[in-house]
This record gives structure tokens, sequence and C-alpha cells, in this order.
């Protein structure tokens, strides 16, 4: 992603547009379960899905299984208008599956924190203490994979 975002960028650049990568997955000096850079929020503004139950991002085309870096740029985009609908609806799929406990089950608003949806020091406790041994990451993936909206994506 990060080397996506990058030549992005540069193709930005030679076009004569000044631009800006923000890298994928990088925390916070201050916090490590938030981000340096919101890149869900700033996809969510975009127009192009929402925030899940599960506090993962969603798309109508991808389902959740998407990660994000971030390129900023002054070139004149055209963005969609954001998503104020949450699509999880009633679904309960993720909250039910979850192993750690770390989901609330209530859907996302626009401007609340994610805290009011998913607990990211829960989940990331639950997936030291069960799993650091075998190698695995920080998530186990089980909202994402349980998710529906993933069903018969490519």
């Amino acid at each position: 992603l990060d080397q996506m975002a990058l030549f992005t960028a540069t193709y930005l650049d030679r076009l004569g547009y000044k631009s800006m990568t923000i890298p994928a997955s990088q925390s916070s000096n201050t916090d490590p379960y938030k981000a340096a850079f919101p890149h869900k929020s700033a996809a969510l503004l975009a127009g192009f899905g929402w925030i899940g139950k599960s506090g993962i991002f969603i798309s109508d085309k991808f389902g959740g299984r998407v990660r994000f870096a971030t390129v900023l740029t002054m070139m004149p985009l055209k963005a969609e208008l954001p998503i104020s609908e949450n699509k999880c609806g009633n679904c309960m799929l993720c909250f039910n599956a979850c192993p750690a406990g770390a989901i609330v089950g209530k859907n996302y608003v626009i401007g609340d924190p994610r805290e009011s949806i998913f607990d990211a020091e829960k989940c990331s406790t639950y997936m030291k203490k069960n799993y650091q041994s075998v190698g695995r990451g920080s998530v186990c993936g089980q909202c994402i994979a349980i998710c529906p909206k993933y069903k018969g994506s490519n």
C-alpha cells in the first residue's frame, strides 16, 4: 500500500500537483490503538463506504476487506457524498462472532468516537493473549470474515 501511495504521489507531482502520502497502519505516538491519520474517516467522508459495527470500513464493492494508505493532493478531484446511512442495519453477525467481546453492537454515527462501537484495546489484548505465540497479527479477522457485505465480492 505504501509503495502504491508513493507511486501515486510521484505521478501527481509530475503532473504539477502537490501531494503527500500518509502510510497505512501507522499508530499515533500517544495512543497505540489510534491511527496517526484516520484513513477510514477520510474514506467515509469521500463516499467510498461506511464504518460497520465492528469498526471496520465496508464498501459495497469490496465488503470489509479493504485497507488504506492515503494520498493528500492539491489536484481538484470530485468526491462522492458521504454515505450517511449505515448499511449494517440490524445485522449482529460481527457482534456475535467477536471472541474478544470488543464489538458494542450499535451502528456507527458519523462524528462519534470509535469507542462508541468498538473497544480496540479489548480486541488487541485478547489477540495478544491467545495468538501471539503462533505469530498471528493483532486482529483475528472474525468480524471481517463473517460480514455478509463481503459475500460474493472479488
